[in-house]
C-alpha cells in the first residue's frame, strides 16, 4: 500500500511539471486581438492562453512550497534549505540577469535596441536586481522572496491550525483583488511581493505539513479523468471570461489550480 505522500510525489510530480512546462509556452502564445479576427477565434485563443494554460505557474509555486516543507521538521532544516536555495535560485537569477544586461549594453553599441540601457552604477545594480533586461526572471525573484519568508511560514506552523488557515485566506483575498507590493525603477514597475503567487506557495507549504491534505490527495487520485478534464476545462473557460470580459480587478489565476 503506497502512502499519501508517496502517491503525491510519484503520481503528481512525475508528469505535472512536464505538462505545465508546455502550458507556459502556450500561455505566452496569445497574439490575436479583436481587430484582427472574429470573436469566436479570439475566444478560442483566450480560452487556452488566458484560461487553461494559466494553471502552469501557480502549480509550479504550489510544488515549490510543497517540496520546501515536505521534510522541514525543524527550523534548522528550514535554514539549511534556504542555504541550498542560494545555489538553485539566487546565483542563477543574478547570473542570467547579468548576462542579459551585458547583452543589451554591448549589443546596443552595434544595433538599435528597443530597451534603453542605464550604465550608471545604480542603473546597473537596479537593472540586474530587478531583472530589467530579462523579465522572465520575475519567477525566480518571487521564489527568492518566498524562500526568505520560509522561517516565518515555519513559525505559523507552530501556531493553532485556524491561524494558518486564516493567514492563507487573507493572502488569498489580497491575491484575488490583485493587491501587491511594487516598486518603480525608472520607467519600469516591478513587483516586490505578489500575494496571489504567495497564496499558491503557502498552499504548497500547508499541503506538505497537513495530514488532511495528504488524505485529500489520495481521494483526488481516485477521481476518473472523464470527470476531472471537463471540470478543468470549465474552470479554464470561466477564468478566460473573467480575464477578457468581466471584472478586471478579479485575479483570474486564483481559480485554475
Amino acid at each position: 500500500m503506497v502512502n499519501s505522500k508517496r502517491t503525491f510525489l510519484s503520481v503528481f510530480l512525475s508528469f505535472v511539471p512536464l505538462v505545465c512546462a508546455g502550458f507556459v509556452v502556450g500561455l505566452h502564445s496569445y497574439n490575436i486581438t479583436a481587430d484582427e479576427t472574429g470573436v469566436v477565434i479570439r475566444q478560442v485563443e483566450s480560452f487556452f492562453s488566458h484560461g487553461v494554460f494559466t494553471a502552469a505557474v501557480p502549480v509550479f509555486f504550489i510544488i515549490s512550497g510543497y517540496l520546501f516543507f515536505r521534510n522541514a521538521t525543524t527550523i534548522q532544516v528550514v535554514f539549511q534549505k534556504q542555504k541550498r536555495r542560494i545555489f538553485s535560485l539566487v546565483i542563477p537569477f543574478f547570473a542570467w540577469s547579468l548576462l542579459y544586461f551585458l547583452f543589451f549594453a554591448i549589443g546596443g553599441r552595434f544595433v538599435a535596441l528597443n530597451q534603453p540601457v542605464d550604465t550608471s552604477f545604480w542603473g546597473i545594480v537596479l537593472g540586474i536586481l530587478f531583472y530589467r533586461y530579462v523579465f522572465p526572471m520575475w519567477y525566480l525573484f518571487a521564489l527568492i522572496v518566498f524562500s526568505v519568508l520560509t522561517p516565518a511560514i515555519y513559525g505559523i506552523f507552530q501556531l493553532p491550525k485556524f491561524v494558518r488557515y486564516l493567514v492563507l485566506a487573507g493572502v488569498g483575498v489580497l491575491g484575488a483583488l490583485g493587491i501587491s507590493l511594487t516598486v518603480t525603477i525608472g520607467d519600469v514597475e516591478r513587483t516586490l511581493f505578489a500575494p496571489n503567487y504567495f497564496f499558491y506557495f503557502l498552499s504548497g507549504c500547508i499541503l506538505a505539513k497537513e495530514p488532511f491534505f495528504g488524505e485529500l490527495v489520495k481521494k483526488l487520485c481516485k477521481i476518473p479523468f472523464y470527470v476531472i478534464i471537463p471540470a478543468f476545462l470549465g474552470a479554464g473557460y470561466v477564468s478566460a471570461m473573467f480575464f477578457d470580459e468581466f471584472w478586471q480587478v478579479f485575479n483570474h489565476r486564483i481559480m485554475i489550480p
